[in-house]
């Protein structure tokens, strides 16, 4: 990681660290000591606050906000527009897909959804990956997502 000096839109410069292959598009806000780490992508729009982590190769897409300190995982995607605070997101890998829980929604592999949306877990494997082992691994997260949610 490196520290260099961003300047947001409204012209402040702050001073934030980076990680190696780091993209962060115009017209982003970034708040003093926030940490980017390698291989993750902001997207324009985005506003990170203070002294927040973005994790390895995550995916921050436009118009995200992200609150001052909190910690998004490796490979997380967070959609357009969600907003996230202070342990309001958990991220993690079942040893099939990269996972995400935020803003009421699910995130497996490619697929990002509300929990109603994985209701019919059985014939989303299925159609997706029927490998042994999925279902079982996603049922256990979708109970997380629940718990967590709550």
């Amino acid at each position: 990681m490196r520290e260099i000096f961003h300047t947001n839109p409204n012209g402040q410069q702050v001073l934030v660290s980076v990680g190696d292959n780091v993209t962060v598009y115009e017209s982003v806000s970034l708040g003093a000591y926030v940490r980017i780490r390698t291989g993750a992508r902001v997207h324009p729009g985005a506003v990170i606050g203070v002294d927040a982590t973005i994790g390895a190769h995550s995916v921050i897409e436009t118009g995200v906000t992200i609150g001052d300190r909190a910690e998004i995982g490796e490979y997380a995607w967070i959609k357009s527009g969600s907003k996230i605070g202070v342990g309001e997101s958990l991220h993690g890998f079942d040893g099939f897909y990269h996972w995400d829980i935020y803003c009421g929604k699910l995130r497996y592999g490619c697929r990002t959804a509300s929990l109603r949306a994985w209701a019919n877990l059985k014939a989303l494997c299925k159609r997706h990956d029927n490998r042994p082992g999925v279902q079982k691994s996603l049922a256990r997260i979708i109970r997380v997502a629940k718990a967590f949610l709550r």
